[in-house]
């Protein structure tokens, strides 16, 4: 926990005195932070102690900025009186936005997920011509999936030997489901192996547009909060992100038809051509959460307790029983590509 801090004397830097303050959130770790939520008055506003340098502060205040011109309903940076839109205090930085209230999106509600595609795929086209303020970092990250998903494969197989030294339950389930979860991931590398990066869209990305992240107001007005992960990317690692977490829940299990009408709406708002299509196919085929648990088990097996170790079978097993369903969804969506751009030789070359 982090000593108690003068808030007082941050934010006298706004001009904001005799408010009431309540601690929202606070992360301990390599990128630590802590959320406030402040009462001035009858206004409220969010206090943030970032672990971003000024660079990198500067790029999210001049995308926000730049969406705020555009009228979109986003938490942008306050100004202090030192005319900047941060405050160094003790060696760490802090940045003010209003608060914005509202409910997170509930994934079982379709109309709030098209909401907030739609509002996603509006600010991916606004961002094309951001004009950043002078000293802001323009953070640019595009991931190449072929790569990425080669490297993945082989973890799997490397997890698949561990299994087989280890023997025991949690072994034997990843086992049972190896051969499905390959085939998911040949799939992948095999889709990725086709885009020409050089003709995705790109935009800046929100990266981390989940339900946690997305506000929803009265009459469904969508709110993203947190873009502390925003940087210049492919389009896709967004909706992907977005899609993959929507999918892999139990009352949406892979639905095929909801996915596709939720791109759908992306695309009649911020048009996607067929490399956009094979990025968001690889995305969404590889068995991303089947590695990520796998891994934590293997490399931490020494160090767990048998509490621990039955929780990680759970975790899973609940991911694993959903396999065939990502598999059906992978054939399908393969099918839905194809007849709409006609790939199927290239597909099996």
């Amino acid at each position: 926990m982090y000593k108690n801090v003068d808030l007082s004397g941050i934010l006298g830097n706004f001009n904001i005195n005799n408010f009431e303050t309540e601690k929202i959130k606070e992360k301990v770790s390599r990128k630590s932070r802590i959320v406030y939520k402040i009462k001035y008055f009858d206004n409220f506003f969010c206090l943030k102690q970032t672990y971003f340098d000024i660079k990198n502060i500067l790029f999210i205040y001049s995308y926000l900025q730049w969406l705020h011109l555009y009228n979109f309903n986003i938490p942008y940076l306050i100004k202090s009186n030192q005319n900047k839109p941060f405050i160094k205090y003790n060696n760490k930085f802090y940045i003010l936005t209003k608060w914005i209230d509202g409910k997170k999106l509930d994934y079982d509600n379709f109309d709030e997920c098209i909401y907030s595609i739609i509002f996603l795929s509006k600010i991916h086209e606004a961002s094309n011509n951001v004009l950043f303020i002078n000293g802001a970092n323009k953070r640019e990250i595009y991931t190449n999936l072929k790569s990425k998903f080669i490297k993945n494969t082989n973890e799997l197989y490397d997890l698949y030997s561990s299994a087989k030294i280890y023997k025991d339950n949690f072994s034997d389930i990843f086992i049972s489901y190896f051969e499905d979860c390959i085939n998911l991931a040949k799939i992948s590398k095999r889709y990725a192996s086709l885009i020409n990066s050089k003709n995705l869209n790109t935009s800046i990305c929100h990266g981390d547009y989940v339900n946690k992240n997305i506000l929803v107001q009265n009459k469904n007005q969508i709110s993203p909060i947190d873009f502390d992960r925003s940087c210049i990317s492919f389009s896709m690692n967004d909706l992907g992100y977005f899609l993959r977490r929507y999918l892999r829940r139990a009352n949406t299990n892979w639905n095929f038809k909801s996915a596709i009408k939720l791109i759908n709406y992306y695309d009649k708002n911020n048009p996607l051509y067929l490399d956009d299509y094979l990025y968001l196919f690889s995305y969404l085929s590889f068995p991303q959460k089947f590695l990520k648990i796998s891994k934590f088990y293997f490399e931490n097996i020494e160090y767990l307790s048998n509490n621990q170790k039955l929780f990680q079978e759970h975790l899973l097993m609940k991911n694993c029983i959903s396999t065939y369903n990502q598999l059906e969804f992978t054939y399908l969506f393969e099918e839905y590509i194809n007849a709409n751009f006609n790939i199927f030789k290239k597909i099996k070359s």
